[in-house]
């Protein structure tokens, strides 16, 4: 397993609301199946004191094989009105 943790392009599939595929230093992978799906809500690690709904975690994580066999694991980071998303892992 290989830690990333870069700023990705997803492809959707407007249509079925699906990930296509995503762009990765400028080399595009097609996602043939999506392994396994979550979200996450947790308050990172770091926080101390009081905490509030804000400063947890809002993001949406997929594991996806490629075109190329190689398997992902990305995630969408919803903070606020900003949306990012970053590949965190090669398995």
């Amino acid at each position: 397993m290989r830690f990333i943790c870069e700023k990705i392009e997803v492809i959707y599939d407007r249509e079925n609301l699906t990930i296509k595929g995503f762009i990765w230093r400028n080399r595009e992978y097609k996602v043939l199946e999506i392994l396994s799906a979550w979200q996450d809500w947790k308050f990172p690690s770091s926080l101390s004191g009081k905490r509030t709904w804000l400063q947890r975690h809002h993001r949406n994580y997929f594991v996806v094989k490629t075109d190329t066999s190689e398997v992902f694991q990305i995630y969408l980071d919803r903070k606020g009105n900003k949306r990012e998303w970053i590949l965190l892992k090669i398995f």
